[in-house]
């Protein structure tokens, strides 16, 4: 399976289940923008932005900003159907050093990964399912 997941992915669509009540959100958007790499020898790289962002140079603004993004990397290895990213770098430091766990699935040429519940830091307090679509680029 893992030559089936070497390239580059551009994100389709976001969505964060949330696990107490079932509601599904687009969280970052209807129209989420963001890039996946994986390479062969089992590093990736993902970012991920919301729809609508705009430049800020004030302080306030700027923390919208990152509320907004995804970013994280690492070394990856796919075991019994997931996707497990070891992560070195990330946009919110607490991911450092975690293993991020996405399930791997394929509808039609869609690769869809989807989280296992977890805390995400922008509902605090909830856990959430991520549900993420991504296709092939290159």
């Amino acid at each position: 399976m893992t030559a089936s997941l070497v390239g580059t992915w551009r994100l389709l669509s976001t969505e964060m289940e949330m696990v107490d009540s079932g509601e599904r959100l687009q969280f970052f958007g209807a129209r989420p923008n963001g890039r996946a790499i994986l390479t062969e020898d089992g590093y990736m790289m993902a970012l991920i932005t919301g729809t609508d962002r705009s430049p800020s140079a004030e302080p306030a603004g700027m923390a919208a900003l990152l509320t907004s993004m995804v970013a994280y990397s690492g070394a990856y290895r796919i075991e019994d159907g997931k996707l497990i990213t070891k992560c070195d770098l990330a946009w919110q430091p607490g991911w450092v050093g975690t293993e991020q766990v996405r399930i791997i699935s394929f509808e039609g040429d869609k690769l869809v990964l989807t989280s296992p519940p977890q805390a995400y830091p922008a509902v605090p307090g909830r856990e959430v399912r991520g549900v993420l679509a991504w296709r092939r680029e290159a």
